[in-house]
């Protein structure tokens, strides 16, 4: 286990944490999103993690021009491992991890390090921009809720469900973490699919303070130009990993000992199933309807369709034919969906963001 330090007079205020991975066309915008902030007592740990491409001859040129900059450059070990080297390389009071194919607005660090210090948060939530390019259109859709300080976390667990149902809670890079909230109770990041989800979810059970400020500063690329958009996501194990990240939001109602607003929770988590059912009815998989099948007769969708769901009216029509486990019907709305997502891409992403 490591021991937390706190601040000294040689240690930056925010130790920022950029994994890298082959992203050469977007590391220079990410890097220079950071280096440019309003608030500059921070260091900035770039982690190429194994890259075949140009990036780390990137980050050693940054790494000679500004001496905020340290570059960390090793085998390549997955994107888990080296956020977690991140951390324990960490000097400053507070860690933010940063995506580096990805940007942060100009006043980011500043806001939250104010909230922060302010009224003496360990972690600082923000909104965020969620950035598409679909059939020769660039857009973003903005991801805000009130501004909201949490002095009595138990108010906190009340609201999750809100977060949890805007994807606030289950990023990372949207946080401003007390790096002695992550040492001092020996929470790490692991080899797992949605790896920042666990580690959130895992944390959120030791938090006592918490702050949510009203307004996006980071600026995430669901799809880009040049990418291949139009490929269904046919992961065949989608599910599986779906199921894995609402145990990791149980464990944390269960560590909270009580489970207020646990409806909200599964909220979350029908609605994802329903995706997975979409994402396999419009896919290549061979074996769709055993897929469909298994995911109707999972015990928390099960459960979930047990329970009364304050969900809107279209999805509680999609609940209601996942719950039949009639195929024709899932066909039907499944391809219903993919067609407005296809034409009207903009409306479709909009009205997905205002889930809570």
């Amino acid at each position: 286990m490591l021991n937390s330090t706190t601040k000294n007079d040689s240690s930056p205020t925010v130790s920022v944490i950029m994994p890298i991975f082959n992203v050469e066309l977007y590391l220079r915008k990410a890097i220079d999103s950071v280096l440019s902030q309003s608030f500059d007592d921070f260091e900035l740990i770039l982690i190429n993690d194994g890259s075949t491409d140009n990036c780390l001859s990137i980050c050693r040129d940054f790494e000679k021009k500004d001496p905020r900059v340290k570059v960390i450059s090793r085998e390549n070990k997955g994107l888990a491992m080296s956020r977690e080297e991140g951390v324990e390389k960490a000097r400053g009071r507070y860690v933010y991890l940063m995506d580096s194919d990805d940007y942060i607005e100009p006043d980011m660090l500043n806001t939250m390090v104010e909230v922060a210090e302010k009224h003496e948060m360990q972690i600082v939530m923000s909104g965020f921009y969620m950035e598409y390019y679909e059939h020769g259109r660039h857009f973003n859709v903005k991801v805000v809720v009130p501004e909201k300080n949490y002095n009595d976390i138990s108010e906190f667990q009340k609201d999750a469900h809100i977060y949890l149902n805007k994807t606030m809670l289950s990023v990372v890079w949207n946080k401003l973490i007390e790096r002695s909230l992550i040492l001092d109770n020996d929470v790490h990041f692991k080899k797992i699919r949605w790896d920042d989800h666990h580690f959130v979810m895992e944390l959120l059970k030791y938090v006592d303070r918490l702050a949510v400020v009203s307004d996006a500063h980071y600026h995430w690329y669901r799809s880009r130009k040049g990418s291949d958009t139009e490929k269904i996501y046919s992961d065949p194990d989608l599910f599986i990993h779906r199921v894995e990240q609402f145990e990791s939001i149980l464990g944390t109602y269960k560590a909270w000992g009580n489970p207020i607003n646990i409806d909200g929770a599964y909220k979350w988590f029908m609605e994802r199933a329903f995706q997975c059912v979409q994402e396999y009815v419009c896919s290549d998989n061979d074996d769709k309807r055993k897929k469909i099948n298994e995911i109707c007769s999972n015990k928390y969708v099960v459960a979930g369709n047990s329970m009364q769901i304050p969900y809107g009216k279209f999805m509680r029509i999609c609940i209601k034919i996942m719950e039949t486990n009639n195929f024709y019907l899932i066909w039907i709305i499944s391809h219903m969906i993919r067609l407005v997502k296809n034409t009207m891409p903009r409306y479709f992403f909009a009205v997905r963001s205002k889930r809570n």
